[in-house]
């Protein structure tokens, strides 16, 4: 990626924490607006909102901490010294799908990805699954954006046998959010 932000500052180490859902067909929790305080950039989250900051890095983590060990989001910001492009995006699909590889064991991973815009925004939405996986196996829903100074993720994992509360807490997620102007 350019700007300094590599795709391993996309992919924050070890980052997603346990979380449940509120609305969309899955156990109700309360939902807390995260507000990413340099950008203005705002998402729901399921449950309490846990901020991280790496030093020296150009990004912060938002995650939920929840009950649920089973279901895990991260909403990330990265300040971008340019634009970032649709091809750094794919850059960090690479990243996160290296990364969701090794964490599964280093199996075959399935992977759709899909370009897409949001609020006029860049965007690729990314699908991660592993070829021959159970129900303890992981899947991933993950969205990437560049707006104008800043390069934002949302990862939602899940085991396969949670993926409905998946699909149900990402597209909360990337509904939920809000860019300013």
């Amino acid at each position: 990626m350019p700007n300094g932000v590599s795709a391993a500052a996309v992919v924050p180490p070890g980052a997603v924490a346990p979380t449940t859902a509120g609305r969309l067909d899955v156990p109700a929790v309360d939902w807390v607006e995260a507000t990413d305080t340099p950008s203005g950039i705002t998402v729901e989250l399921p449950g309490e909102v846990e901020p991280v900051e790496f030093a020296g890095s150009p990004c912060r983590d938002y995650s939920a901490e929840t009950t649920d060990p089973h279901v895990g989001v991260l909403f990330t910001v990265c300040d971008a010294q340019e634009t970032p492009k649709m091809s750094d995006l794919h850059t960090a699909a690479a990243g996160s799908t290296s990364g969701f590889r090794k964490g599964s064991g280093n199996v075959a991973v399935k992977s759709t990805t899909r370009e897409t815009e949001f609020d006029g925004h860049p965007t690729l939405d990314l699908r991660l699954s592993t070829k021959d996986g159970g129900p303890d196996s992981s899947v991933g829903a993950y969205r990437y954006i560049a707006d104008d100074s800043h390069f934002i993720m949302v990862q939602t994992v899940a085991d396969a046998r949670n993926e409905k509360s998946l699909n149900a807490i990402h597209k909360r997620v990337i509904t939920e959010m809000h860019i300013p102007d």
